[in-house]
């Protein structure tokens, strides 16, 4: 059975020692707990008790928290995640603003966020994505990337990056430091990976000007991506080592503004040579939509983002596309394999493959009242691979509640056999009412991110949003986690929440504010594993 954990706040006088001495007590407090939990093989549990972990805990004091990115240690020892968080508590400012950042190990547990960046009224951040370094002399690095705007969401023409490092307490983050600047252009959709020697890569979209995907090793020049012009977008990096033939692999999604929708493309290509400072330009692989469908998005409106995971030898890429039926969207899934590097797949030019199961109908479409994320009708699948095989994640709009449909997260994977052989699909965050006092019985989840421990140990990350829906600019947004970690400590026990203190003598006291840490709904959660 779950247990109800007491939230409180640390106070700024609490000093590191004690802070780590009382990480340090949580593995012996909760040993006897989690020798139980885990027991529990989460994905074929039926009945789970899915209360998930409040990770920003902003939404109470008016911030909302968006567009996280969730990372795993192939060690399996730490996850963290990055994320948007709203500038002040005006409804506008949505996601956009501060860039944050919080960490976990498999002992202690999750620690405080940190800031990797901090706004100010006139220049802001967004879109971040982060990666972990490999090495674990480095301490544990985690590397966080975004582009810097002015005025909530214009003149976007710097990628920033900041490198913060987990084994401290609490993380610390070194100063933010550009990346690339181009002035008059238009910057978005970064991404950052580590090579083997814990070299930086970072991917991003250019607008105008000499427009396309463009790559730069930290350290190096920028140089553009072969192949790639203004309608690309969306693009997504990964390291893999590849067993001596180490290379960064890339996907995105390639869109045509012609009548002849099938000319759309999710696309893909791979750079061996990490010391040139320049991408190759080799034919990169492309697939299409299935026959009778379609990927969505306009001009100016790139919904789809394809994800893509690799490990040794191994790539996976995942998207999805919709049919129209009877004047109703209907949703599905793909993937394609590559066995050898990204240099042969199960039909490269063709369509990709099928994940079987169930279509997702109606119009699954995740509005947000800022252009920086636009109105999207996709799945937004999040892919990850363990040992050799995948493990997928995706939002989608359960129609069949009616009124009371909300957004759920749908989770499958095929790791429990030593080919490719999909699970059935299991629904995960239902029937989660985020804030019991918005007179709603059930709030959405969305944007999920995937990541895994080595053995199949599942990390998600994704929004939790109430309040309202994924329509009204007034909702709530908070970042939420399951997984294997199941301890929260970014609470000390026994230190009460502060109360503000009069204004003048005689004055009545305020009401207790909401300290950022605490998370009122917080419950211990079951390791998710595989079966």
């Amino acid at each position: 059975m779950p247990v109800t954990m007491t939230n409180s706040a640390p106070t700024d006088s609490e000093t590191p020692a004690i802070a780590r001495r009382m990480r340090l007590l949580w593995p012996v407090l909760l040993a006897v707990g989690t020798m139980v939990m885990m027991v529990l093989p989460i994905l074929a549990t039926t009945g789970l008790d899915n209360t998930p972990i409040n990770l920003s805990k902003r939404a109470g004091i008016g911030l909302k928290s968006g567009d996280a990115d969730l990372e795993a240690s192939a060690d399996g020892q730490w996850v963290a995640i990055a994320w948007s968080l709203g500038y002040n508590n005006r409804p506008d400012t949505a996601e956009l603003g501060h860039i944050v950042l919080k960490s976990a190990n498999v002992i202690t547990g999750w620690e405080m966020q940190v800031r990797a960046y901090t706004a100010t009224s006139t220049v802001w951040g967004q879109q971040p994505r982060m990666a972990l370094s490999p090495v674990a002399a480095n301490g544990y690095q985690a590397a966080v990337t975004w582009v810097e705007c002015q005025n909530r969401d214009e003149q976007c023409d710097t990628i920033k990056m900041a490198i913060c490092d987990l084994s401290t307490y609490p993380d610390t983050c070194q100063a933010a430091e550009p990346v690339h600047s181009a002035p008059g252009t238009s910057l978005s959709n970064p991404d950052i990976a580590y090579d083997d020697s814990a070299a930086l890569h970072v991917i991003w979209k250019q607008g105008t000007g000499d427009a396309g995907l463009w790559y730069q090793r930290i350290g190096g020049n920028p140089g553009h991506v072969p192949g790639t012009t203004a309608n690309s977008y969306n693009p997504a990096l990964v390291w893999s080592s590849g067993n001596g033939a180490g290379r960064l692999h890339l996907v995105w999604y390639e869109y045509v503004d012609h009548p002849n929708e099938k000319d759309r493309r999710i696309r893909y290509s791979a750079d061996t040579n990490l010391g040139n400072d320049a991408w190759d330009a080799g034919s990169p692989a492309q697939w299409k939509a299935r026959l009778s469908y379609r990927f969505t998005g306009d001009i100016g409106e790139p919904y789809i983002e394809p994800s893509i995971a690799a490990t040794g030898t191994h790539v996976y890429i995942g998207w999805d596309m919709f049919q129209r039926i009877n004047q109703e969207d209907r949703f599905h899934l793909a993937y394609e394999h590559s066995s050898n590097n990204g240099t042969n797949w199960i039909d490269n030019g063709g369509d990709g493959e099928p994940i079987p199961g169930p279509f997702y109908d109606e119009n699954n479409t995740y509005r947000s009242p800022l252009t920086s994320i636009d109105e999207e009708s996709t799945l937004r699948p999040s892919i990850a691979v363990s040992g050799t095989l995948p493990v997928i994640a995706w939002h989608f709009w359960d129609y069949a509640k009616g009124e009371n449909a909300v957004y759920l997260i749908g989770y499958r994977h095929a790791i429990s056999n030593a080919v490719i052989s999909w699970s059935e699909p299991l629904t995960l965050m239902q029937d989660i009412d985020y804030d019991p006092g918005d007179g709603a019985s059930e709030d959405d989840s969305a944007n999920p991110e995937l990541a895994l421990w080595p053995g199949g140990k599942v990390h998600i990350g994704y929004m939790g949003l109430w309040g309202g829906n994924p329509y009204d600019e007034n909702s709530d947004w908070d970042i939420y986690y399951r997984g294997v970690v199941i301890t929260d400590t970014s609470t000390v026990p026994d230190e009460p929440t502060p109360t503000p203190t009069r204004l003048s003598p005689g004055d009545p006291t305020p009401p207790p504010t909401v300290y950022p840490y605490d998370d009122l709904h917080r419950i211990r959660m079951p390791i998710m594993e595989k079966n």
